[in-house]
């Protein structure tokens, strides 16, 4: 996963194929894009998707 350094943010794999990305603590400042990217043989693909988080000030 790409994303700006956050404390308290890193991803886990989970197995050869999954990688799950944890929030030890969920903050405001973790607001933003995060960016999964997988390589192999056959080339790189990535997915963007936003974090938003609702009441929280």
């Amino acid at each position: 996963f790409l994303a700006s350094a956050h404390d308290g943010v890193r991803s886990v794999v989970v197995t050869p194929f999954s990688t799950t990305l944890v929030f030890e603590s969920l903050a405001p400042e973790h607001r933003g894009n995060y960016t999964c990217v997988a390589s192999n043989a056959a080339g790189t693909m990535s997915h963007t998707a936003p974090m938003v988080i609702h009441g929280m000030a």
